[in-house]
């Protein structure tokens, strides 16, 4: 499952690179904000391994992971411009910016993102792919997984 992580993500940046446009409108370059924006980042990017993590994903009250952090009740374990690294209640997270583009075609650019997770302490590690999107400038990321991003936008 590790391996498959890389394997996506390479093939997610050239399937969106074979229909990404040049965006009209831009929430992420100006400004340039991205995964290293905790303010930014919806409590739907924590990470859950189980089946009562998803409920407690439910049940934080903290709109972003800023404030997770704040409380300490995340981690935050490396960070950069393109690449941010969290735990949260046994669960990790990591989140790689792959690609600036309109990806669907609306318009608005999004980012491409490689979401891996992992249990911490263990062997469990997982990778996904995602769009993290604004719709304005003082809104929050969504995140949805490629998956279901590009069933919704088609």
């Amino acid at each position: 499952m590790k391996m498959e992580a890389f394997l996506s993500a390479a093939d997610a940046v050239l399937d969106s690179v074979a229909h990404a446009q040049i965006a009209e409108v831009t929430y992420v370059s100006n400004p340039y904000v991205g995964v290293a924006d905790l303010q930014l980042l919806p409590k739907d990017v924590l990470p859950w391994i189980g089946p009562d993590a998803e409920k407690a994903v439910a049940g934080v009250t903290e709109p972003s992971l800023r404030e997770l952090a704040r409380t300490k009740r995340l981690l935050i374990v490396d960070v950069s411009s393109t690449r941010l690294q969290f735990e949260w209640e046994g669960a990790g997270a990591v989140l790689k910016e792959l690609l600036r583009a309109d990806l669907d075609g609306d318009g608005l650019e999004e980012l491409l993102i490689q979401y891996y997770i992992y249990a911490v302490g263990g062997t469990f590690g997982h990778g996904t792919i995602g769009i993290l999107r604004r719709l304005g400038p003082d809104v929050m990321f969504e995140y949805m997984p490629l998956r279901h991003y590009t069933s919704a936008h088609k």
